[in-house]
């Protein structure tokens, strides 16, 4: 149950609700005050998914940070194909919002998003991933979330094409 929660709360943040507020928000300041205060949710988000601890029992979700396991061995998992459902989806979710905000800030020069959210993508997961390395939590670190997450960005920058398309059809003053 928590992980379709997670899900939904993922989805509505990085597709529905910014597309709502570049429809039908017309106060140029207002929308970017919506923007921070949305990518400020998802920060939180963020690091709770990295560096937290959850559990669903008895009916209350519960988050914790627990960074006691300084004895732990640290592996890597480089095997690419051994990835469970929700772990694909979770990693294919985690950055899409990061891609919608590389579009916002290279909507002049779209170009440069060809080679721009890929990079971006790789660094992002590489950085997850080597904090998941490095600092003591309960994680374990796998090449195939690397890629998946920079699948994620890339989904992300089509995403917010897709968006400055629907901007600029139904002139829209968050993309000037």
């Amino acid at each position: 149950m928590p992980i379709v929660l997670i899900v939904v709360l993922g989805c509505l943040l990085t597709f529905v609700i910014p597309l709502l507020l570049v429809l039908f928000v017309k106060n140029k300041s207002v929308l970017k005050w919506f923007v921070v205060g949305l990518l400020s949710v998802y920060m939180i988000i963020l690091f709770v998914g990295v560096f937290g601890a959850y559990s669903f029992e008895n009916g209350v979700y519960k988050v914790w940070f627990d960074f006691s396991h300084f004895d732990k061995q640290r592996t890597i998992d480089f095997d690419i194909f051994d990835v469970g459902k929700i772990d694909a989806i979770i990693n294919l979710i985690m950055l899409i919002p990061i891609g919608l905000v590389c579009v916002y800030f290279s909507r002049k020069n779209m170009k440069r998003l060809v080679w721009l959210l890929p990079v971006l993508g790789v660094f992002s997961g590489v950085f997850i991933e080597g904090c998941q390395y490095v600092f003591p939590i309960v994680r374990s670190v796998q090449l195939s979330d690397v890629i998946l997450n920079a699948i994620s960005v890339c989904i992300g920058g089509v995403v917010g094409i897709v968006y400055v398309l629907i901007g600029k059809r139904f002139n829209s003053r968050f993309f000037e």
